[in-house]
C-alpha cells in the first residue's frame, strides 16, 4: 500500500521542529484553531506537489518560522539565517513503476523512500551579501528551492509516488480543489454520452432558472 509513513518539519510556519508517524489507513487531526492542522496539511502540499515552486521569493517572509527569524535579528549572520526543511518518508511497493526513484539512504539513520524539500540561503549565489546579512537583513531572492528524493534524483510532480488532493472547503470557486475533486469524480464516474446528457440537462435547467 503506498502512503506516507512520517514527516519531519524544520522552520516552516509555527513549526520550528516537528515530526509526526502516520497511521495505515486513517488519520485525523484534532486541533484547536491555529494550531498546526492547516500548516501540516501545506507542509505535505509543498512536497507532493512542489507548492511555491514558481512563486515570488518575496514569499518566504510568510513561510519562515518566527522564532526563527528572532533568533537571526538577535545574531545575524550566514550561519544563523532561517531555512526550510520538510522531509516526507513514503511507504511505497517495489513493484509500482518509478519507485527507485525514490529509494535511498538519506542519512545514516535514514533509509527508503522519501522526498525532502530545502529551502535555504545560496552561499554561492548570494557570494558578497555577507555584510547585508549581519546588519540583519535576510537576502529572501537569493534563497533556493529544492526538491529531492532520497535516491538523490531531483523530484517533479510528474513522477509524483501517488495521487494527492489539497480540498480548502473554505474555499469554492471554480478553481478550488473540491470543485477539482467533484470534476474528477464526474469524469471518471461517467462515459461521455452520460456527461454530454448530464451536461445537456443541467444547461436546460438553468435555462429555465433564468426564465423564471
Amino acid at each position: 500500500m503506498d502512503r506516507l509513513k512520517s514527516i519531519t518539519i524544520k522552520g516552516f510556519k509555527k513549526f520550528q521542529s516537528f515530526n509526526m508517524n502516520f497511521n495505515e489507513h486513517l488519520n485525523i487531526l484534532v486541533g484547536e484553531n491555529e494550531s498546526g492542522k492547516s500548516t501540516l496539511l501545506e507542509a505535505i502540499k509543498v512536497v507532493l506537489n512542489q507548492q511555491y515552486r514558481t512563486t515570488d521569493k518575496s514569499i518566504l517572509a510568510e513561510l519562515f518560522n518566527r522564532d526563527d527569524i528572532k533568533k537571526f535579528q538577535l545574531n545575524p549572520s550566514i550561519k544563523t539565517l532561517p531555512f526550510i526543511q520538510i522531509n516526507l518518508k513514503l511507504e511505497l511497493d517495489s513493484k509500482h513503476k518509478n519507485t527507485e526513484f525514490f529509494y535511498g539512504q538519506l542519512d545514516k539513520n535514514t533509509e527508503g523512500f522519501g522526498i525532502v524539500f530545502d529551502c535555504k540561503f545560496d552561499e554561492e549565489l548570494g557570494y558578497g551579501l555577507e555584510s547585508e546579512i549581519e546588519a540583519g537583513k535576510v537576502p529572501y531572492e537569493y534563497y533556493s528551492l529544492s526538491w529531492k528524493t532520497y535516491a538523490g534524483n531531483t523530484y517533479q510532480t510528474i513522477k509524483r509516488p501517488f495521487g494527492f488532493l489539497f480540498i480548502d472547503t473554505s474555499n469554492v470557486d471554480t478553481h478550488s480543489s473540491f470543485n477539482y475533486y467533484n470534476k474528477t469524480l464526474f469524469i471518471n464516474s461517467y462515459d461521455d454520452s452520460m456527461r454530454t446528457a448530464a451536461k445537456t440537462a443541467l444547461e436546460m435547467d438553468l435555462r429555465t432558472h433564468l426564465l423564471n
